[in-house]
């Protein structure tokens, strides 16, 4: 069987690439009937979920208010920046001497390639090293959003959302050493599982309406993904709270921005650096 590689043409790219976005919430969907599936048939008494990047984050949370089940979520980290090394100059002097990288460099190097800002060597330079290691993306792209969310609703332990999933850059990208501090969020979840089911805590009990508004203030202070509104409204219909598309507007009104964090026109990255929990 031979394989069939796809060239370096940005439109070309761009099209193959929303036409695969059409299957997200679907596939979000499938995540979360995939645990339910799991979960109901095996007969467990409760679950700790892990979600990754994008829609796995609410398709990881989604399956565990649905039956009002004993559970929570944890957020599998972020991974580390990726740089040029200085080996991208063209591309280094197009962000302001910068040599950082992360997921979004690769989408933007492939319109630099197409405007004529970058030769091929440096698009594949970028490809090559925009991921500095093993987790999702660490930056306020949805999986941070999603997961900064979770923790001010009280689905996740205190500071989970901002602490990476290895210690070390590695390219490729591998496997890596875990970092204390997620370590230490698999043990707090497990702590947490049993506290909520020695107190007959179930997740609707703390998935109400106020900690939906908990979620949305936190995501428009820290400046996350607009993605967040299709999911909130798809876990509220979960958790079967009577929360709609007008709730986010009233609440981000009074929201002030106080989240220096990519990828809105700022440098500072999500990470471990952050305050020790939302």
């Amino acid at each position: 069987m031979s394989a069939r590689c796809l060239p370096h043409d940005p439109l070309r790219r761009s099209t193959r690439v929303l036409g695969l976005r059409r299957y997200s919430l679907p596939s979000r969907d499938m995540v979360a009937d995939h645990i339910e599936l799991m979960h109901e048939g095996y007969r467990c008494d409760a679950m700790i979920t892990v979600g990754g990047c994008d829609k796995t984050q609410p398709g990881a949370l989604m399956p565990i208010p649905r039956a009002n089940n004993f559970g929570i979520t944890m957020y599998g980290g972020g991974r580390l920046p990726g740089y040029t090394d200085g080996d991208c100059p063209k591309w280094e002097a197009s962000q302001g001497g910068s040599q950082h990288l992360d997921a979004g460099s690769a989408y933007e190097a492939q319109g630099s390639f197409a405007a004529g800002i970058i030769d091929l060597e440096e698009l594949n330079v970028i490809e090559s090293r925009c991921l500095g290691s093993t987790g999702s993306c660490g930056a306020m792209y949805t999986a941070s959003t999603m997961a900064s969310s979770f923790e001010a609703m009280g689905m996740a332990t205190p500071g989970s959302s901002s602490h990476q999933a290895v210690r070390e850059r590695a390219l490729p990208p591998g496997p890596g050493v875990i970092t204390e501090a997620k370590i230490q969020d698999c043990k707090d979840s497990v702590a947490a599982l049993f506290t909520m089911m020695r107190a007959g805590i179930r997740s609707r009990d703390i998935m109400t309406l106020k900690s939906f508004e908990n979620a949305i203030t936190v995501v428009y202070a820290l400046g996350g993904s607009t993605n967040f509104v299709l999911h909130l409204l798809a876990l509220a219909h979960e958790a079967d709270v009577p929360l709609t598309i007008d709730d986010f507007n009233r609440i981000g009104d009074k929201v002030p921005l106080v989240g220096n964090l990519k990828p809105r026109e700022c440098t500072a990255k999500l990470s471990s650096d952050l305050a020790p929990s939302l």
